[in-house]
């Protein structure tokens, strides 16, 4: 995730919105019956999150282009001789899950990364003057996140990655959707506390100029007298 203002950042704020509001992880997990449904899943829900990824985090992006690779390769190979072949759809839809799985998996770590580092950072200033509660809500909604996170990781440990077990897609929603209301709490309090940080670091550089005024010229006086 980035703090600073990109032509890219309306993506990331289109892709939090989707993800927010319109993303609907109990229908993606129940299999398409159909090549136009898959089409749709993916178009509206999986695409954006790809296409995101590839702007912001390039170095990990092989594992999802071979999906959507193996993705689209078995939608084609299903009208092969112009025949529906269904276990095509189903090996095409499997794809789909595990590429829709791996990119909420990449964006939780990059929001968990951010975010974890900006909790660590601030616990030298005193923010008393942006909202008294303002670390501990951050300190809350980050532990919440997190803890949802590692409960997504834990179910699809235990083989639940099946639309007839718990719906690991949905518990990987939850935990994005942790993460991106704790950015938004960061991101609203993000001026004041950077002018609280520029506060206090000025006033840090001039109690040590101050020190150092004062160590000088105790020293030309020893010397001088």
């Amino acid at each position: 995730m980035t703090e600073t203002t990109t032509k890219n950042e309306l993506t990331e704020f289109d892709l939090e919105e989707i993800i927010l509001n319109d993303f609907d992880s109990n229908l993606i997990n129940q299999r398409p019956q159909t090549e136009k449904e898959l089409y749709q899943y993916y178009a509206q829900y999986t695409d954006i999150m790809v296409q995101y990824l590839r702007l912001k985090v390039t170095s990990i992006l092989r594992p999802l282009t071979n999906e959507v690779r193996a993705l689209f390769g078995h939608l084609t190979d299903q009208n092969t001789e112009n025949k529906v072949d269904h276990r095509e759809l189903e090996k095409a839809y499997g794809h789909f899950r595990r590429l829709t799985l791996d990119s909420f998996k990449i964006l939780c770590d990059e929001y968990d990364n951010f975010l974890y580092k900006k909790f660590v950072s601030q616990y030298r200033y005193n923010f008393n003057s942006v909202d008294v509660n303002y670390l501990k809500k951050y300190s809350d909604l980050y532990i919440s996140a997190k803890k949802a996170y590692i409960e997504a990781q834990q179910a699809e440990k235990t083989g639940s990655d099946s639309t007839g077990k718990e719906n690991v897609i949905k518990l990987y929603h939850t935990a994005s959707k942790k993460y991106i209301e704790l950015k938004r709490h960061y991101c609203s309090n993000k001026k004041k506390i950077n002018r609280v940080k520029w506060v206090e670091k000025g006033l840090l550089i001039a109690t040590v100029a101050s020190f150092a005024f004062s160590t000088i010229v105790s020293i030309l006086t020893i010397v001088f007298t």
